[in-house]
């Protein structure tokens, strides 16, 4: 591991700790709002936290369409430039 990538983990465990105080200090809070809040976002980022995501790589099955509209456009555009 090259002392970029420690540098670069230290930041993000760095920021993931204030992050974390942030949230259970406004926890704490004696407003009933920010209390409740901040309770509610705890609570959601446990959630998922906890679930397994995969992430799949896109197909040209996926972007099919959007090729299809971006070509239709440049026809008429050119069509247009023509005429």
């Amino acid at each position: 591991m090259s002392t970029e990538d420690i540098v670069l983990n230290k930041a993000v465990d760095v920021v993931l700790k204030d992050s974390d105080d942030v949230v259970l200090k406004n926890i704490g809070s004696s407003n009933p709002f920010i209390s409740q809040l901040y309770s509610d976002l705890n609570n959601r980022l446990e959630e998922i936290e906890d679930q397994d995501f995969e992430v799949n790589k896109i197909t040209f099955l996926d972007t099919f369409a959007s090729i299809l509209f971006v070509i239709a456009i440049s026809v008429f555009l050119i069509f247009l430039i023509i005429n």
